[in-house]
């Protein structure tokens, strides 16, 4: 029932655009994904990479997918040095 109770409660916050506020209530009950997926809707790169580096396999399909975003977004804006960092 809690579990239900939240994910309603964080479907809401991100039907209002507080997309932060709902990761931090996915995250409380377990639902790292969705969290990880929110932030790279939002455009939160880094944020998704730490956050996948803690809960993620490191060969997962969605940590790959966090990489390939973020180096593209990179290169779309032009830091290169950026883009390059995340192949360290």
């Amino acid at each position: 029932m809690y579990v239900q109770v939240v994910e309603t409660y964080a479907k809401q916050l991100i039907a209002n655009g507080e997309k932060l506020k709902a990761v931090n209530y996915l995250l409380l009950i377990g639902q790292h994904e969705k969290a990880i997926r929110i932030l790279l809707v939002k455009g939160s790169y880094l944020d998704a990479i730490v956050l996948g580096k803690l809960h993620l396999d490191p060969n997962s399909k969605l940590m790959e997918e966090i990489y390939e975003r973020a180096v593209s977004h990179f290169i779309k804006t032009q830091f290169y040095a950026d883009a390059i960092k995340m192949y360290d």
